[in-house]
């Protein structure tokens, strides 16, 4: 047997979809808790906010907006990753089972995007000196994790999209 096959096989077998499960409860989960303790999720993100300020509603009303797009998105991959593995439909059409994987990589490049995004908001507060040395450095490290972060969920969006 060709040793590519099997290889590209097993990628797809169990690599792609272990990780993207991994990933998309990530996202379930992190969007569960900015939804639960909107201050200690933003602290965790990288945004130290001041729960007793007079904008506190509006800070807890945007951090939980960001945690439904956490949410969402990690269930779309989880449904979609369910979808891809368990379907009669993916399991019987070689071409549903593509087109599952492509928008998969489709996702996942959106993903990368908003990583990147996040990284780059993150860095530009930094940048803007307003923020306690505290808070500069745990948002400045913050800023780098997202930008790592965008590089495993690339990954993910080529095997989807190349293989």
């Amino acid at each position: 047997m060709d040793k590519t096959l099997l290889s590209t096989s097993s990628l797809h077998s169990a690599v792609l979809p272990g990780l993207t499960i991994l990933l998309g409860t990530g996202g379930l989960a992190g969007g569960i808790y900015a939804l639960q303790s909107p201050f200690d999720w933003a602290r965790q993100f990288g945004v130290i906010t001041k729960a007793g300020s007079t904008s506190s509603f509006e800070q807890k009303a945007f951090i939980q907006a960001i945690g439904i797009r956490n949410l969402a998105s990690g269930a779309s991959l989880l449904s979609l990753t369910a979808f891809w593995q368990i379907s009669s439909l993916c399991r019987n059409s070689p071409l549903a089972s593509i087109a599952v994987k492509r928008t998969l990589g489709i996702s996942l490049l959106v993903g990368t995007v908003v990583a990147l995004g996040d990284s780059l908001v993150l860095s530009r507060l930094v940048e803007d000196g307003t923020l306690s040395s505290e808070a500069e450095g745990v948002t400045s490290d913050k800023s780098k994790g997202h930008m790592f972060m965008s590089l495993p969920i690339l990954g993910l969006a080529l095997g989807y999209l190349l293989t």
